[in-house]
């Protein structure tokens, strides 16, 4: 009987625990500065991105990240055209510093780490598009007030490139710094 009680009580109790909870899914779209470091900056161009972000809340600090990004690149090869399409894409984990801020607008620093890949499209038939692996760290900001956000976000890539003239591979580190928003479900 005791038992009984105890989960009817739960019963009653759980659509307003539910009605409190943060939503789980977001969504939004982001613009972004592609900057090549290093060996990268000998090969590439800076250049735009636009993409998009997909997260998913695991707890209140912890959140799943899936990016899909395209940049309009451009590369310093030989060759009679320069465009690149660089698609990148990847998953990874986000920790919100903040936690359960309770603020009208809230203000969620947070980290990030991933891995995915990276394809590099050249424009031109002399060189063929590459696959390769890759991986980020990110540091970033994010500002909610109820369903809406901004997010301010930087990456820092580590990729291998398949050099087009060489065939070599070799380790690339670039930079994106992207602002977007984010809509929240």
């Amino acid at each position: 009987m005791v038992r009984l009680g105890a989960a009817s009580a739960l019963l009653l109790l759980a659509p307003p625990l539910a009605a409190q909870q943060e939503p789980r899914l977001a969504f939004g779209p982001f613009a972004a500065a592609f900057i090549p470091t290093g060996a990268d900056a000998r090969d590439f161009r800076y250049a735009a991105s636009i993409g998009g972000q997909v997260l998913l809340a695991i707890s209140p600090t912890l959140r799943l990240v899936a990016t899909g990004a395209w940049t309009d690149g451009r590369h310093k090869f030989p060759a009679a055209s320069d465009g690149v399409d660089i698609w990148q894409y990847d998953a990874g984990l986000e920790l919100d510093l903040c936690g359960d801020c309770t603020a009208t607008w809230d203000l969620h620093p947070f980290l990030g780490a991933g891995a995915g890949a990276r394809t590099n499209h050249y424009r031109t038939p002399l060189y063929r598009t590459t696959s390769c692996l890759s991986g980020y760290g990110a540091l970033g900001v994010e500002l909610r007030s109820g369903l809406l956000g901004a997010r301010l976000e930087a990456r820092d890539y580590l990729t291998c490139l398949e050099s087009p003239p060489g065939g070599t591979r070799s380790t690339r580190n670039d930079l994106r710094i992207g602002l977007g928003a984010i809509f929240r479900l």
